[in-house]
């Protein structure tokens, strides 16, 4: 399964900026860093616990495993990059 990322320049709840990475394959599936270096390095283990929870709920993970490739897409001000 290739599980897509995409990573947007954002804003926080602190008004700074922040990049924000998000599984597109799985609904609340999302994290953020400072860069988008960051977000993405990040979003690895979130991406992680995210499947081990549904698992833990018996709940079907989306499509495909055990291999999981990441294709990214990011995105600033509404463009890609």
């Amino acid at each position: 399964m290739i599980y897509h990322i995409d990573v947007t320049l954002d804003t926080c709840t602190d008004v700074t900026s922040c990049y924000v990475a998000r599984v597109r394959e799985l609904d609340g599936c999302m994290s953020h860093g400072e860069t988008a270096n960051d977000a993405l390095e990040n979003i690895g283990e979130t991406l992680a616990l995210y499947v081990r929870a549904l698992v833990k709920r018996g709940l079907c993970v989306p499509a495909g495993q055990p291999s999981v490739r990441w294709e990214t897409t990011v995105v600033a001000n509404g463009r890609g990059k």
